[in-house]
Parts: C-alpha cells; sequence; structure tokens
C-alpha cells in the first residue's frame, strides 16, 4: 500500500559536501569510486532505478534530499530517464531538483485516494517553508523536468507545493495528464516562476456528489489561494506560463456549470505577470491581488482572457488578446470579497465571441463586462478595444449596483464587425468609439533645455496624419474648429531617469468665466484622456520636469488626437 501525503523521511542532519560523500560512501548502495570533488549529485547515486518508471524511486530521491539539506546543492536526475513515485517528496531547505529533461511520474492507486473531492490531499512535492512567516525557507530551485500523469477519472494529485519560500526559482517544468493544481504558492517573497505548461487534464467524475466549484479547479499556477497566516505573497515573476484543454465535462461539468480552470490565478501584492496563454480551459489570467503589472495574455476558446475580480485594485496590464470566448475577453467585478477598482488594461483585442452558442442566453456575452452588484466596481479603465464579437454580440455589457466611472476608450470596430448595440451600458460606464484618427504629430528635433521646475508648453512641428482639419496649430496651440468629444493622447521623450509632470491643457480664450481644465499624469510616459471640446477650445501639452532637461524628438515625443462618435 502507498500512502500519500506523508513523505519518505531520512538522515535530518544538515551535511557538507564532504559529509554527504561520506554518508554515501559508508553506505550499501555506494559503488566504489563514488567519491569525487566535483559534479553534480545524481538521484542513482543514492539508489539504484531497476526498472526506469515502474520501480518507486520515492524513498531513494528522499534520502538524497534529504542528504543534501542545507548544502545550497540539487539532487540531479538522469537526462530522459523516467522516475516512478509511489509517496511524495518533501524537499528539505537548501535543496532543489535539477530535472535535466527526466520525467516524473506519480503513481497513485485507487485504494489511496478519498473520493470526497473537498478531503483530497495527495501531493506529489511538497517544497515549502515551515509555519512562520518571519522566517522563510530560502534556496529553493526546481528545473527543467516533466510530469506525466496516467490517474485514472475520480483520482485526486496536485503536483508541487511552495509555501513560505525566499526567492524560488521554479522554471522548465512541463506537466500532462491528470493533475488538479500543478503548481500551487502561497506567503512567497519574490521569486521566479517562468516557462511552465501543462495540458490535457480533464475529467467527468462528480466524486461522490463532493464536487464544488471551488474544489473542481484545475490550475496550472496558483499563487496566495491558501497562505500562512494570512501573510501574502510579494513581487514574483511570473513569465511564460501556458496551458491547453484543461476542463470539466459529464457529472462534473454538470455539477459547477461552467469550466472551472485557470492558467494563472493570482493574488498578493506587486507582481510582474507576463506571456501568459490558454487554450480550451475556464480563465487565463484570473487575479485578485494588488498593483500587479504585465501583460500579452493571449485565450482562444476559452471562458475568459483576463478576469479582475474579487477585489483587484490598481493592476496595469498591456496587451490582451481573445478570441472565440464562450463569455468574455476581459471582466472586471465586485464582489463579496472586495471591491474591484483603479485598474487599467490597454490594447484589448476581441474577436468571436460564443461562437459554439455554448454561454447562457440569460448571461449575455461581451468583449467587455463590469459587474458591481456584490461590491463595487468602479474607476477602471480600458484604453485601445479592437472589437469583432460577432454578429448580434456586444462589445460593452456593464450590470448591477455599484458602479461608478469606469471608462472604455478608443473603441475601434473591424470593417466585417456586424453588431446590434453596445449592450446594457450602465450609467456607471462610458464608452468613447474611435471613428477615426483624426490628427497625428510629432516634434521633428530636439527641444530644449526647459528649466527645471518650470511648467512648459510642449511644441510639436511635424504632422504625420491630419484627416479633416478639426484642429488648426495657433501659437503653439491646437484650436479646434469641430466640436465634440475627443480621446486625446500625448507623450514626451525624456531620456532615463528624469522625474515629471505631464499635462494637457484645455482652455476656453473666449469665454473667460470658463477656467482652463486640465488631466495630470506624474511620472508617466503617456497620459491618455476623452475630452468635450467646443469650437474655439484651445488644447496644449506640458511638461513639469524635476531638473533642466531636453525634449527628446522623433516619435516619442507625439500627440495624437481620436474623434469620437
Amino acid at each position: 500500500m502507498i500512502h500519500t501525503g506523508q513523505a519518505v523521511t531520512g538522515p535530518k542532519a544538515r551535511l557538507s559536501r564532504r559529509g554527504v560523500l561520506g554518508l554515501m560512501a559508508g553506505a550499501a548502495f555506494a559503488a566504489p569510486g563514488l567519491l569525487r570533488a566535483r559534479g553534480p549529485l545524481f538521484a542513482e547515486d543514492f539508489g539504484t532505478n531497476h526498472r526506469p518508471g515502474l520501480t518507486d524511486m520515492s524513498a531513494t530521491l528522499q534520502r538524497g534530499l534529504d542528504a543534501l539539506a542545507g548544502s545550497g546543492e540539487a539532487l540531479h536526475l538522469r537526462p530522459g530517464v523516467d522516475y516512478a513515485l509511489g509517496a511524495m517528496l518533501k524537499l528539505p531547505e537548501g535543496t532543489g531538483l535539477e530535472g535535466n529533461g527526466a520525467t516524473l511520474l506519480p503513481r497513485m492507486y485507487t485504494t489511496d485516494i478519498t473520493a470526497d473531492r473537498a478531503a483530497a490531499g495527495a501531493l506529489m512535492i511538497d517544497a515549502s517553508g515551515g509555519p512562520d512567516p518571519a522566517r522563510p525557507a530560502e534556496g529553493l530551485v526546481l528545473r527543467n523536468f516533466r510530469v506525466r500523469s496516467d490517474l485514472a477519472d475520480g483520482q485526486v494529485c496536485d503536483g508541487i507545493r511552495v509555501f513560505n519560500s525566499a526567492r524560488p526559482l521554479i522554471e522548465g517544468i512541463d506537466f500532462e495528464g491528470r493533475l488538479f493544481i500543478m503548481i500551487r504558492t502561497g506567503t512567497l517573497k519574490g521569486g521566479t516562476i517562468r516557462h511552465v505548461t501543462a495540458r490535457n487534464s480533464h475529467y467527468s467524475s462528480d466524486f461522490g456528489g463532493s464536487i464544488t466549484r471551488k474544489n473542481a479547479q484545475i490550475t496550472v499556477l496558483d499563487v496566495d489561494e491558501m497562505r500562512r497566516k494570512g501573510i501574502s505573497s510579494e513581487g514574483l515573476s511570473i513569465h511564460a506560463i501556458s496551458g491547453r484543454d484543461l476542463y470539466q465535462s459529464g457529472a462534473a461539468l454538470s455539477a459547477v456549470g461552467v469550466y472551472q480552470s485557470d492558467v494563472v490565478n493570482s493574488r498578493g501584492v506587486g507582481h510582474r505577470i507576463t506571456d501568459i496563454s490558454g487554450y480550451n480551459l475556464g480563465e487565463v489570467v484570473d487575479h485578485f491581488g494588488t498593483r500587479a503589472t504585465g501583460g500579452n495574455f493571449r485565450g482562444e476558446q476559452v471562458v475568459t482572457t483576463l478576469k479582475l475580480v474579487h477585489g483587484a485594485q490598481f493592476n496595469t496590464f498591456e496587451g490582451i488578446w481573445g478570441r472565440d470566448e464562450f463569455f468574455q475577453t476581459l471582466i472586471f467585478a465586485g464582489t463579496v470579497s472586495g471591491e474591484t477598482s483603479h485598474n487599467v488594461v490597454s490594447d484589448v483585442t476581441s474577436r468571436g465571441l460564443d461562437p459554439d452558442g455554448r454561454s447562457s442566453a440569460s448571461y449575455g456575452t461581451a468583449c467587455v463586462r463590469f459587474e458591481g452588484s456584490r461590491g463595487g466596481c468602479r474607476d477602471n479603465r480600458v484604453l485601445g478595444l479592437l472589437a469583432e464579437p460577432g454578429q448580434a454580440k456586444n462589445i460593452v455589457i456593464a450590470a448591477g449596483e455599484g458602479l461608478a466611472d469606469n471608462l472604455v476608450e478608443g473603441i475601434s470596430r473591424l470593417r466585417d464587425a456586424r453588431l446590434t448595440n453596445y449592450g446594457n451600458v450602465h450609467a456607471g460606464c462610458r464608452v468613447f468609439e474611435t471613428v477615426s484618427t483624426d490628427l497625428e504629430v510629432f516634434r521633428s528635433a530636439d527641444a530644449g533645455p526647459i528649466p527645471e521646475g518650470v511648467e512648459t508648453p510642449v511644441r510639436f512641428d511635424a504632422v504625420q496624419k491630419d484627416t479633416k482639419s478639426e484642429f488648426d496649430i495657433r501659437s503653439g496651440a491646437w484650436v479646434c474648429s469641430v466640436p465634440g468629444r475627443y480621446l486625446v493622447e500625448t507623450g514626451v521623450g525624456l531620456g532615463p531617469g528624469v522625474k515629471h509632470v505631464l499635462r494637457i491643457v484645455l482652455s476656453s480664450p473666449g469665454r473667460p468665466a470658463r477656467k482652463p481644465v486640465e488631466w495630470t499624469a506624474e511620472g508617466q510616459d503617456s497620459l491618455r484622456q476623452v475630452i468635450d471640446v467646443r469650437d474655439g477650445d484651445r488644447l496644449h501639452v506640458a511638461i513639469v520636469p524635476d531638473r533642466s532637461v531636453r525634449i527628446e524628438g522623433g516619435q516619442t515625443t507625439y500627440l495624437r488626437i481620436w474623434r469620437g462618435s
């Protein structure tokens, strides 16, 4: 009988390399000539893999890991070799596992798996630190191996768990087959997780009726769904994570209603999340955290590409691409967990919603959706949306109470887009559709120097595009001759390291009672704003640098104006 969830234990003393080699030399399995001054230590140095892929190597691997505890060295696997695991491995602090392209095969049997999905705890590798978040484990490396699971439908096993660790490195891991949470992390201080792939994990069992939306989840990378003593993860670098064909079917899908599977499910503070992709699954990025940055999220035949929910705040993502989603490309939603607010998502492409008619008719698909009914949803921005949702599909839907000051600006419809309307646009959500790029100008040469701490107008003298002459240049300002709503974007090149304030200023010289209006971005390279402009209004750009500096010419210093619908 193989008992999951319990590590195979071995020597606990932290040894020097001389001590490790001495331990090996005194063991029955140590071969003559094994002592050496250089080179990595392999699993086979601690026991024989008699029948690769069939011999249970968990005790052998655990012996090697325990012997290397605290040494700062990783246990190596042989390239191209299969290692069967019949029990959980526990990685001590100060070591790791270097796969060199080897394959791990979790061997879990029916007698070891509870039918209660909520109580299942089978795990392949536990690389967690201790219980005190003030003393995180150091030195963890998990790198370059494959995991192949042949669990039967109705069996449960998770892949890797890492809690309470400082600056771990997890990279180059490829999962295939039926696992639930491939990598579960919590309470991490910095660290890098990159180049992780997962595919072909799906099941139909409802586990005796115990399955719920929460415990049905299949996830490639989970950050902070569980934490140590409530302490959040901070400052992770998450890069190049992908998932394919991760879903429920049959009784499982009937129980949960829609695919419960994510590529990245993240909360915490200050993460950098980039290059995430998914195909035929639930969500590509399901983010609950704060002050994350990044982007390049791609989803095809998924429920949602980017989901900002459960109190997600002050996040900035750029480059979202969705095709043939079942529900939407992008959603902002407040829930009982908290208000979702002050998020900015730019350069969104949404093409072909719900082509197979999988979504509920009462839900209503849309390129972008705002929901505020349970926790509030406000001050979220979508900057630039290229929309081709398909016949009779919505561009934007906003529903529920608690919506305020949300904005989708810069919408462009592709030429062959056939739309009925924008959807149910709530009073708490404004929509700005771009009709055309009316004006695009640059600086032809460097200007300056301009003085420190003084507001100085930025002059633009190289007209790239002027389609309708709705603005005339007069004394360095752009004067409106056709009133309307415009999207204005400007950027000023100052070179690296210059702190500054960037302003768009709108004044009305012919209307003394109307005070100038300005929009300010502090420390940002560009500024975008939707502005209602009257005939004769003057618009100019100004900069306040923290030191004397020259304004760069070329396309880094620009002004673009789009006419809205």
